[in-house]
């Protein structure tokens, strides 16, 4: 008996030919640009309203009556009444101190307190 010979795989022509390792690296270099800029390094601000919704952005001023919030690069700022507002997560803040924040808006007061000593 004859020994069973596998096909020999057929290569496309970018693979027959040798390949630099800094071209070779390019698409891979390509998918960490691309999952860096959808990480949640790059998340907003997120101010929730009382009436449900939320409104994404950069919190980038406030006073007494209003929150101003830069919802893109370079568009006008729109400013956000505090009666209006229920809660403010900024990027970057812990977890626990998210929950806390949703527990004082739920009125869940001891959830929040424990939250708080977990920070």
């Amino acid at each position: 008996m004859r020994p069973c010979s596998l096909p020999r795989p057929v290569l496309m022509p970018s693979m027959q030919r040798n390949v630099s390792p800094r071209a070779a690296a390019r698409p891979f270099t390509w998918a960490v640009i691309l999952i860096l800029c959808a990480s949640p390094a790059f998340a907003l601000d997120t101010i929730r309203l009382v009436t449900g919704g939320a409104m994404p952005g950069h919190v980038v001023g406030m006073d007494s009556s209003t929150v101003q919030l830069e919802q893109r690069s370079g568009e006008k700022i729109k400013e956000v009444p505090v009666n209006q507002i229920q809660v403010i997560h900024y990027e970057g803040e812990p977890r626990e101190l998210q929950n806390a924040k949703s527990n004082v808006a739920a009125g869940h007061y001891a959830e929040a307190l424990a939250a708080l000593d977990r920070i």
